[in-house]
């Protein structure tokens, strides 16, 4: 794993503590973000594309673009207005909320 996605999963971890501090109680009670994930779906995947890390409570989402130049994807919220956004190559986080992001064309 390169280490951008290592601190981008490093800080998407800390953020998915505390929303789940918000949503399910203190620290002290508050579920693992990995609990219930397989080692494999803890990793961040060496993919292209789409994915998300974490319990269903607190998904992050992420965007692998693989190829050279930057390119416009699509992000479908699950509320609220989709929107486009010009990456480059790597990953980038999407954050909270998102169901689905795909390549639109070139920036």
């Amino acid at each position: 794993m390169n280490s951008l996605k290592k601190a981008l999963v490093a800080g998407s971890v800390a953020l998915m503590v505390a929303a789940t501090m918000v949503l399910g109680g203190t620290a002290a009670t508050a579920e693992p973000v990995t609990a219930g994930l397989t080692s494999q779906q803890q990793a961040a995947p060496e993919q292209c594309g789409y994915y998300t890390l974490g319990p269903v409570t607190a998904r992050f989402s992420f965007y692998d673009h693989c190829g050279d130049g930057r390119v416009i994807i699509k992000i479908v919220y699950y509320i609220g207005s989709d929107e486009e956004r010009c990456v480059g190559p790597g990953t980038s986080n999407l954050g909270l909320g998102v169901s689905n992001a795909y390549y639109d064309r070139p920036c």
